[in-house]
């Protein structure tokens, strides 16, 4: 995850509650003016970032998630959005969404031909 200091240069972020182990923020999306609750913790071995939109019924698409990774997280840094169980679903707003960084292991991550081949392959 990055600094509190990198964190804090993001534009349109709005820290409302400061902890020692994350913070709630609010964030305006610059280009729809979409304002989005966002809580980001780094306690209990996880780093944690979750998102939800304020006054609106959609959830973020995957490019957006790929955009608050960005923003937030290392780009050297795997990080992953859960599926879990079906017993351990757990919704309390409809349209929030995490993305997840284990603090004390790297993830696993499948070997890159499992996705696909990488642009300088597929010209």
């Amino acid at each position: 995850m990055k600094t509190l200091e990198e964190i804090r240069k993001i534009p349109n972020l709005r820290i409302d509650t400061l902890a020692d182990d994350g913070f709630f923020a609010f964030w305006t999306d610059p280009i729809d003016r979409r304002v989005y609750s966002i809580i980001l913790s780094w306690g209990g071995g996880w780093e944690h970032f979750s998102i939800n939109p304020v006054k609106n019924d959609k959830t973020p698409s995957w490019d957006f998630m790929c955009k608050m990774k960005e923003m937030f997280f290392k780009d050297d840094e795997a990080c992953v959005e859960y599926h879990p169980a079906k017993k351990d679903y757990i919704s309390q707003l409809e349209h929030c969404l995490h993305i997840w960084r284990p603090l004390e292991k790297e993830l696993p991550v499948p070997p890159a031909i499992y996705v696909g081949l990488k642009k300088k392959y597929s010209e």
